[in-house]
């Protein structure tokens, strides 16, 4: 036994080894309440991981929806204004430009000295005036928005600059 440890009273000894216990038994409980506090905060990061996956999940929902919306437009808003490559689509299915063909000399009158926005607008009106008179042009109107996926304002666009797209080349000539 070590010279010190036979020289120091028993209760100095005996009070050292309970301050250590208490110590160990203290260091003990703080590493626990430590761990608690990892394994919340592990629970959280696990949270915030989650909602991230969801917002970019989101925001790839978002993405899709908004290219299916510029998917489905079937004119270009340039000017001038043209069909996309799905209102082509659809002027090919309806043949809006063999209908154009047929029903433009009607409206050649109308058109002589005007500018191309002018024969654009009498194109709009025209086949808005057809759209609500001829019941077979608003059933092929229908069908074809209908088997396309997109609205009857679409397919009717379609008519519309096929229409303008006759006159112009009939002017040309």
């Amino acid at each position: 036994m070590p010279e010190w440890l036979a020289e120091t009273p028993w209760w100095v000894v005996a009070g050292l080894t309970i301050t250590l216990a208490i110590a160990l038994f203290k260091a003990a409980r703080w590493t626990a309440s430590t761990d608690k506090r990892l394994d919340s905060l592990e629970t959280i990061v696990k949270e915030i991981r989650g909602d991230i996956k969801r917002i970019f999940q989101d925001q790839k929902e978002v993405r899709d929806d908004i290219k299916r919306i510029f998917q489905d437009q079937t004119v270009e808003a340039k000017s001038p204004i043209e069909l996309t490559n799905f209102g082509k689509k659809i002027a090919d299915q309806i043949k809006a430009y063999d209908w154009s063909e047929k029903f433009a000399p009607g409206i050649v009158d109308k058109t002589i000295g005007k500018e191309e926005f002018e024969i654009f607008e009498i194109c709009v009106d025209h086949i808005s005036e057809k759209y609500n008179d001829d019941i077979d042009f608003q059933k092929v109107v229908r069908a074809n928005a209908y088997q396309h996926g997109t609205n009857v304002e679409n397919v009717l666009k379609v008519q519309q600059v096929s229409l303008r797209d006759c006159l112009l080349e009939k002017f040309k000539t």
